[in-house]
């Protein structure tokens, strides 16, 4: 977080308490046989910041069943319409995929 805001520092705190209590989360990964598809999904929402009126995405790429990489984060640019913001969500999915 680049500049936080009071909102999002309190939300930290909110997150951190609930952790606090919790138990250790394992992974498991169990084998898969013959595992030919990497599959990518990814959603944006246009505007979802109600302060900086910026576009959200995120995605998940998926190899067989198991998850190996997901993200989510605002977009830098402010796309002027929901179609622009699924494209450049589209276009950080394909470089993630390709990557």
């Amino acid at each position: 977080m680049n500049k936080p805001r009071n909102i999002e520092y309190k939300q930290l705190i909110h997150f951190g308490r609930y952790l606090r209590g919790k138990m250790h989360v394992v992974n498991k990964y169990d084998y898969q046989k013959n595992c030919k598809s990497i599959d990518f999904w990814s959603d944006t929402d246009h505007a979802g910041c109600l302060e900086t009126r910026t576009s959200t995405n995120g995605g998940v790429i998926m190899f067989g069943k198991h998850l190996t990489k997901d993200w989510s984060s605002t977009q830098s640019l402010m796309a002027l319409s929901s179609g622009e913001g699924d494209y450049y969500g589209c276009v950080r999915a394909g470089s993630h995929a390709l990557g």
